[in-house]
């Protein structure tokens, strides 16, 4: 399990850790289920943005692009793929 205060919600009930930290791809990558790339602005990303554009809202438009929509309700859901969100401004 992931501890800190960067993440002060997350408990053993709402995530679970699917694999050992890489170099060889980065944590958005794995959440949009592509292991082959690493994703970030100005590497590769799924839409257009300037390649020092790392803010929450070009973030939140990239998993949009794969058809994902924003919700309120942090709770699993059968039948849903939910992906968390953290950041600390948008930009």
């Amino acid at each position: 399990m992931i501890v800190g205060k960067d993440f002060p919600r997350l408990t053993p009930q709402n995530h679970r850790v699917t694999s050992p930290p890489s170099i060889d791809y980065n944590c958005v990558a794995w959440s949009a289920e592509d292991t082959e790339r690493w994703w970030q602005p100005g590497n590769y990303w799924p839409v257009q943005t300037p390649s020092d554009d790392y803010g929450f809202d070009v973030l939140a438009r990239a998993f949009e692009a794969l058809g994902y929509v924003p919700c309120d309700d942090y709770r699993l859901e059968p039948g849903f793929e939910k992906v968390a969100l953290y950041g600390s401004s948008s930009y």
